[in-house]
């Protein structure tokens, strides 16, 4: 007798590696507390990169996150009053490269 090519002894392992544990797209904190403000500042921004990269719709949304999520992290920094003025400046800096580089993989990721 053959063996079934369909069985759940099969089919289950190929499942879970499709479909990803929930805990693996664990959202960012910090954009778990925007507020208006850093979204409207978001948006703001958006609107004045949009025209000039012909972003789509949905690319448009997710670099809007991206922006937001920036603006968080820097907003973090700014008002952390633990970090002295030289370790602000270096997080600064590697946040706003961190940030160039992921909204380059947005506007990448649709090229």
């Amino acid at each position: 007798m053959a063996p079934k090519i369909f069985s759940a002894h099969y089919f289950l392992p190929f499942i879970m590696l499709l479909v990803p544990p929930p805990m693996l797209f664990a959202q960012d904190p910090y954009l778990q507390k925007a507020n208006r403000k850093i979204m409207g500042d978001a948006m703001r921004i958006t609107k004045a990169y949009r025209p000039r990269l012909v972003m789509s719709a949905d690319q448009a949304l997710q670099f809007r996150g991206k922006v937001a999520e920036f603006l968080m992290h820097r907003e973090w920094v700014e008002e952390n009053l633990d970090l002295t003025p030289t370790e602000k400046y270096k997080l600064l800096k590697r946040i706003s490269s961190r940030e160039t580089s992921e909204r380059a993989d947005v506007l990448e990721a649709y090229r």
